[in-house]
């Protein structure tokens, strides 16, 4: 059985063994990310026609090289962006969970799961809608480890 929760960037969904994340959708994101490759676009044809150009065939190899490694660096950052952030850091295993920390304020609690790894995921609740300590209990129901902290903000 699965239990839905929802955050103020998102939602959070919890089976027997994973939390899973969602982002709402953002336009201002969306055309950010869509700016950057227009740019990007630009830049690569820019340099594109200057090797076009007859005057610089001195420097036409290291614009090669120029080109070919910053092919390289955005093929290594699509790799670690779509597996590390895209498809990794959506998904918490229950039981690697050792710690959460609650800071509430009047209008939003900020809950910060911590793992056995070290790494931490911050998660934002609207405080008037209660949904903070139903989703402690499903967590204390599945990993009776987890060392549970509050802070007052």
């Amino acid at each position: 059985m699965t239990y839905k929760y929802i955050l103020v960037d998102g939602y959070l969904e919890i089976d027997n063994e994973k939390i899973s994340f969602s982002k709402r959708s953002d336009d201002s994101l969306k055309k950010r990310n869509r700016s950057n490759i227009i740019i990007t676009i630009v830049f690569i044809g820019s340099l594109q026609y200057l090797m076009k150009i007859n005057a610089l065939h001195k420097i036409k190899d290291y614009i090669d090289v120029f080109l070919s490694a910053l092919g390289l660096l955005v093929s290594a950052y699509l790799i670690y962006y779509l597996v590390f952030k895209k498809v990794w850091s959506k998904k918490i295993t229950i039981n690697t969970i050792s710690k959460i920390i609650i800071k509430k304020d009047d209008y939003e609690t900020e809950v910060i799961i911590k793992l056995l790894n070290k790494r931490e995921k911050e998660l934002n609740f609207r405080t008037l809608e209660n949904q903070v300590e139903p989703f402690i209990e499903q967590l204390k129901k599945r990993n009776s480890r987890i060392k549970i902290s509050h802070e007052r903000v």
